[in-house]
């Protein structure tokens, strides 16, 4: 809960993740890129909800436990308010 001064909030984490073994760590990169682009601050339908905020929290691009691909990893914060 996050409740704002008009209606009751949800504050939701959301945690996204790309791999890539044959492009490595640049396209694991274009990867995370792409979705902080298309989502940070995004003004997203949600249903049943308003979307107040979506912001990206944390990205980093890594070698995966297995060795054998590159991991991406992105975290974003969205609060929502029941419509």
């Amino acid at each position: 809960p996050a409740d704002s001064s008009e209606s009751p909030a949800l504050n939701h984490a959301i945690t996204l993740h790309v791999w890539s073994r044959e492009g490595g760590k640049a396209e694991a990169m274009e990867a995370i890129s792409a979705l902080r682009a298309s989502l940070h601050n995004a003004a997203l339908s949600v249903s049943g909800h308003r979307l107040v905020l979506l912001n990206v929290v944390y990205a980093d691009i890594f070698l995966s436990p297995d060795a054998r691909a590159t991991q991406g990893l992105m975290r974003l914060r969205a609060i929502t308010e029941t419509a």
